[in-house]
């Protein structure tokens, strides 16, 4: 989908317009994405080890969105709010009777 050894910036702007066009990036169009980002040397970390410290300080972790930060997913927050969870990182955005739901 991109050619291997492109400027790494033609190369974002390439999957920015994809992800804005599509929603979302396609698993090899992330992996040839990666793999040019690699090649150039803008990226030298693996994406999975670079966010794992991440991942590791909100495993379980409960979080409150401001309703404007939620409003600004638009359609997308449902499904995202749902991955969060399955990933057991929680979202929350409402309150009702003094609990954050």
């Amino acid at each position: 989908i991109m050619e291997t050894g492109s400027p790494a910036p033609v190369i974002i702007d390439v999957a920015a317009e994809m992800m804005l066009r599509d929603g979302e990036l396609s698993e090899r169009t992330r992996k040839d994405f990666f793999s040019a980002l690699y090649a150039s040397g803008v990226m030298t970390l693996e994406a999975d080890e670079y966010f794992r410290d991440a991942r590791n300080l909100h495993h379980g972790a409960h979080i409150y969105v401001p309703e404007s930060v939620r409003a600004d997913f638009g359609d997308d927050w449902s499904k995202y709010n749902r991955s969060c969870w399955e990933n057991t990182f929680y979202l929350y955005c409402r309150l009702f009777f003094g609990i954050i739901t």
